[in-house]
């Protein structure tokens, strides 16, 4: 745990420096020390004399906008209550807000989803209609030419092996002039010959779709791609989401319904579906592992029973037996065992 202790260290030093960065820069504006030096703005001091990148340089440029309206910003960003993203995304609308400092102290504490519904509610509009419209995709076509590349590349380099494991001069030379065959072979396909139908994938016909929906409903929708997503390593598309969903509401709309059997203690491997989510009730459909410090894993996807009391030694399926792990710390768990 000696690493996370200077990882921490080094974090807190960096978010020291951020804040007086931010701090320097309000006095560099009021001061024109950037004019003084030859820049017409702090954003392009911040690029060409200070080399950041111009995504990282407009965020720190939003940060002293709302520094130089309501310094109270340096307090939020030092307080970590406030981040330089929260404040890239409400600069733009403080010249037409009536009340910037209301507007700053709103996104006090907020996470970045929340900052994108308070700028949102400055700028109320209609509710868009749903479109739905037939498009065209193109897929990727097979590479041939990389392929046969490789593939002499291969036979190129199991020739020039003799049998003690070394190529000889003679081999050697054979390898050259086969890698310049290889490219001027390249070279002729990539100028001159175009690509053969076997090699062009068709296009694919889907449609494209757009639509709204209210706060509660995207949270429902959410939640239960999060539910489809705990058996799987990454978190579901929303369009793998509405697939799985459709396929389940098919499913069983085509099957009777049956009565769940209660959870079990029964010593076996199979755990009873009722079993399974009653457990994942329990821990909130997230991994429930927690470090020495208290730290709780928050994965909600590839989520797995892990037993307590491992069921090569006699552990039993009881729910109180059980527990949700995400497969990393599955896997951790373990290597102890």
């Amino acid at each position: 745990m000696q690493i996370l202790k200077r990882l921490e260290s080094l974090r807190a030093r960096e978010h020291d420096a951020t804040v007086a960065l931010i701090e320097g820069l309000v006095e560099c504006h009021r001061t024109r020390a950037h004019v003084d030096a030859g820049y017409r703005s702090v954003f392009q001091l911040l690029v060409e004399r200070l080399r950041y990148s111009p995504t990282a340089a407009s965020r720190r440029f939003a940060a002293m906008r709302c520094a130089l309206r309501c310094p109270f910003v340096i307090e939020m960003l030092r307080e970590h209550r406030t981040s330089l993203t929260a404040l890239a995304k409400v600069a733009s609308s403080l010249e037409s807000c009536p009340d910037p400092g209301a507007l700053l102290r709103s996104i006090d504490g907020l996470a970045p989803d929340d900052v994108d519904a308070v700028v949102a509610g400055l700028r109320p509009g209609p509710k868009p209609a749903e479109r739905v419209r037939p498009i065209t995709v193109a897929r990727p076509a097979r590479n041939a030419g990389s392929e046969l590349g490789m593939s002499w590349g291969s036979s190129a380099s199991e020739d020039t092996k003799g049998s003690s494991g070394s190529a000889s001069p003679a081999c050697v030379r054979g390898s050259a002039e086969t890698s310049e065959a290889v490219r001027a072979a390249r070279g002729a396909m990539d100028d001159d010959a175009p690509p053969s139908p076997a090699d062009a994938a068709p296009p694919e016909a889907r449609v494209a779709v757009s639509f709204s929906m209210t706060r509660e409903d995207f949270a429902a929708l959410q939640a239960a791609r999060t539910r489809l997503s705990r058996t799987r390593p990454k978190p579901l598309t929303l369009e793998e989401t509405i697939r799985a969903l459709v396929a389940f509401h098919g499913e069983h709309q085509s099957k009777p319904r049956r009565r769940s059997n209660p959870p079990t203690a029964r010593h076996t491997r199979h755990i009873p579906r009722a079993t399974r989510e009653a457990v994942f009730e329990r821990d909130g459909h997230r991994c429930a592992f927690v470090a020495p410090d208290g730290t709780r894993c928050t994965a909600t996807h590839d989520l797995q029973i892990d037993h307590v009391e491992p069921y090569c030694e006699g552990g039993t399926n009881d729910v109180g037996n059980l527990r949700v792990l995400c497969g990393t710390h599955n896997r951790r768990v373990a290597e102890f065992v």
